[in-house]
């Protein structure tokens, strides 16, 4: 599962490195503002509404049955970065919170 805030940050290689991986998996989900829903092979596709706490996140989760993984990334406004974007950003391996995020991601999916 992964969420990239708006449709603009899902860029053609960015949807190349996803279709691979649908070929590997058994689900893939796309999600962000302004992606239309549709399915695309293993790739489905889902929209964020802009008031929608996702947006202004970056989530990757895997969830198998050996294996959980997340990183989830929130851009910093008020840092004042010279002009870089900095992020805040979590990395886990816990299953149950690693659940609980694809669980949350999920029920955008409609």
């Amino acid at each position: 599962m992964g969420t990239f805030q708006d449709q603009h940050n899902f860029s053609t290689p960015t949807s190349q490195r996803w279709r691979a991986l649908s070929e590997k998996v058994g689900l893939v989900g796309v999600y962000g503002a302004g992606i239309r829903p549709m399915s695309d092979g293993n790739i489905h596709y889902a929209p964020l509404s802009a008031d929608d706490a996702l947006v202004d996140e970056w989530n990757v989760a895997v969830l198998g049955m050996h294996f959980a993984a997340l990183i989830s990334a929130r851009q910093i406004r008020d840092a004042r970065t010279n002009g870089h974007t900095e992020y805040m950003f979590v990395q886990s391996y816990d299953r149950t919170i690693v659940t609980q995020a694809v669980r949350s991601i999920l029920s955008r999916f409609a």
